[in-house]
């Protein structure tokens, strides 16, 4: 039978100082409250409670700390969310980036009647607009494009921008809440809707013009968890030439659908974001609209599931999610 002893405190002798533990160390179980603690040496390891994304805590005290075995990563709760613990609330990755366009950004969109959306990538990939697409305050988070209808227009560049093979959209957005129409996020003045929402329907996936016609992801509009609020999102799409999969979309962290076919490979770049850009450069000469952006990145890999979750944190901490 275990033997138990229940004390209030624990302190040296002679009233201060250290108190020693024999070898083994001491085990507590539930809260330990420490108000100072210096590591002069820790011989062995330091560990950190191991859970997953699905066994994290529900409503752990703020400042709970943790390992999330699921991303590899330390996390910690703020009070409203478990963020990255070494990312400081987490930035976009940087490495590869061809495309970046951010409306909240002055160094992006200045504001006033200017119909340039400047890149942030330093590869100069700016795209001409309407200034009527920009809504709200130049420099406000809560600003973004609305790529609705003709008087807004889309984005459009003088070419297609060069991607092909392993590439990745991310994107807050929301998209347009109509099925009258096709509804395209970015297209090649060659050929190719690399993401397309269906006309009189809600699947969404992609348009090979050579043939192939709309391949669905499995992925649906209406199921999406942003749908019935019509809030925010931070939609990332992967592409693959490897085909295990080609496709795939992932909303706010999670994967909602993806395709295997060889069809859906991403074989040249884009020229119009927000709308089919019916062959001209014009923004305002342009149709299938796709709905409202605020950010959009474009890179020239296929970044990793930790990435997934690093921008996911970066967008949210950054306030891109706000309604």
């Amino acid at each position: 039978m275990a033997s138990r002893l229940q004390v209030n405190n624990i302190i040296k002798e002679s009233g201060s100082g250290d108190v020693a533990f024999a070898y083994g160390g001491a085990i507590f179980n539930g809260n330990l409250t420490v108000q100072n603690a210096t590591f002069d040496n820790i011989s062995s390891v330091l560990s950190l409670g191991q859970y997953t994304n699905a066994t994290r805590p529900a409503n752990p005290t703020q400042g709970t700390i943790i390992y999330n075995v699921s991303v590899g990563q330390v996390q910690i709760w703020n009070g409203d969310r478990w963020v990255l613990l070494d990312t400081k609330g987490g930035t976009l990755p940087e490495v590869g980036q061809v495309v970046h366009l951010d409306a909240t950004k002055t160094s992006s969109y200045s504001g006033g009647a200017s119909t340039i959306w400047t890149d942030l990538s330093g590869n100069g990939n700016n795209f001409s607009i309407d200034a009527n697409a920009h809504q709200g305050t130049a420099g406000s988070k809560l600003a973004y494009m609305a790529f609705i209808n003709d008087t807004n227009g889309c984005a459009k560049n003088s070419g297609d921008i060069s991607l092909s093979n392993e590439v990745t959209y991310v994107v807050v957005t929301r998209i347009l809440n109509s099925t009258s129409t096709w509804r395209t996020l970015t297209r090649s003045y060659n050929a190719d809707h690399h993401v397309i929402v269906q006309s009189g329907a809600w699947n969404i996936g992609m348009y090979d013009n050579n043939g192939s016609g709309f391949i669905d992801s499995g992925a649906n509009q209406n199921g999406l968890s942003n749908y019935i609020s019509n809030t925010w999102a931070t939609m990332i799409w992967r592409f693959s030439n490897t085909d295990d999969p080609t496709y795939e979309m992932f909303v706010n962290g999670e994967k909602v659908g993806e395709i295997r076919n060889s069809n859906a490979r991403y074989n040249r770049g884009f020229g119009s974001i927000g709308a089919y850009h019916d062959g001209n450069t014009n923004p305002n000469s342009s149709s299938q609209y796709w709905g409202d952006i605020r950010l959009f990145v474009a890179y020239n890999r296929r970044i990793t599931n930790d990435e997934i979750v690093q921008c996911q944190y970066a967008t949210e901490s950054q306030g891109y999610l706000q309604n």
